[in-house]
């Protein structure tokens, strides 16, 4: 009977170390488990935030190239301005050259043509005194 109850009690000693490590496996398949949704969760919320970073700095740049654009815009429109102004001034700065230059010949012309009439009278003149 001894040995029965030695057999009994070694198997009892089985059994509940059994149990023990039973428990302390389903214990750690727990813990692993919870590791492994928290680490999904951390990664999930990193790639979410990692996406939103990169649609921000796209936004940004967007933006930036936006207004970069609507100021070479300006600049150009404003040198066209320019430009139009300065050649508009231009043009009429040789307009009135022209325009004076025309006065100055006519001035000119109609007095050589006063002076071939006031020589042509005068052989008239001198012609009929002569004559007369």
């Amino acid at each position: 009977m001894e040995t029965t109850m030695f057999a009994l009690g070694v198997l009892a000693m089985i059994m509940v170390m059994l149990i023990a490590v039973v428990i302390v496996g389903i214990v750690k398949v727990f813990k692993m488990s919870k590791q492994i949704k928290d680490f999904y969760t951390y990664f999930h919320d990193s790639e979410r935030s990692t996406s939103d970073y990169i649609h921000r700095v796209e936004q940004n740049t967007d933006m930036q190239f936006r207004d970069v654009n609507r100021d070479i815009n300006m600049i150009e429109a404003t040198m066209s301005n320019s430009m139009h102004h300065e050649l508009k001034a231009v043009n009429d700065q040789i307009t009135d050259s022209v325009t004076q230059s025309n006065s100055y010949t006519d001035k000119r012309i109609d007095k050589l043509i006063d002076t071939y009439f006031m020589v042509k009278e005068a052989e008239q003149t001198n012609k009929k005194l002569i004559k007369g």
